[in-house]
């Protein structure tokens, strides 16, 4: 007896939520069944269940000074992690600078800088990966003392595990600018 394997590769649909099984059937058809055989069609059907595996995307900014004057550099740090089953596809954090804030520079390069909007495009975000962006900001020199400069950053997938709001996760800090110290208050007595 001879036997022949075809190997049918499918993909399991977007849509797939991992609470259900499926099925899959296949039939073989012939011209001559045997004698006595209902028809000339063998079937065999297998099942399996769908595990999806999700992201779970972490992000968190900190200022590395809580105080600043206008004028001076702040520097944030921008820490993502991915502590899920699934990778996170298509990731990117993006950051909006409020007004009182200027892109000087940042460690790995943004892939897009359009005025205050600063976008780093990471691709997928495997599970267990984890990363930090050092972003340099400056402060613009009219800005008034005692302002409070909040600013946000967002981490977005296109693959958000169900039950999730949206596909963003948001992390703010925020400083205080200060009245710079002038020359004269400097004397010693």
């Amino acid at each position: 007896m001879l036997f022949r394997s075809i190997t049918l590769t499918t993909s399991v649909a977007d849509e797939a939520t991992g609470e259900e099984s499926i099925a899959n059937s296949a039939l073989a058809r012939m011209s001559n069944p045997p004698p006595g055989a209902p028809d000339s069609t063998v079937t065999a059907t297998d099942s399996v269940d769908v595990v999806v595996l999700y992201p779970d995307v972490a992000l968190s900014k900190t200022a590395t000074a809580t105080e600043v004057e206008p004028g001076g550099p702040l520097v944030y740090e921008l820490r993502y992690e991915n502590a899920g089953e699934g990778a996170a596809a298509d990731f990117e954090i993006e950051d909006e600078l409020p007004s009182l804030l200027r892109f000087v520079s940042a460690d790995p390069s943004p892939n897009t800088v359009d005025g205050q909007r600063v976008v780093w495009s990471l691709g997928d975000l495997a599970s267990g990966a984890s990363g930090l962006i050092t972003l340099t900001t400056s402060v613009v020199e009219d800005a008034p003392d005692s302002a409070s400069i909040a600013n946000s950053a967002l981490a977005r997938m296109s693959n958000p595990p169900p039950g999730a709001p949206d596909s963003t996760v948001t992390a703010t800090d925020s400083i205080q600018v200060i009245e710079p110290l002038r020359s004269e208050e400097h004397t010693s007595e």
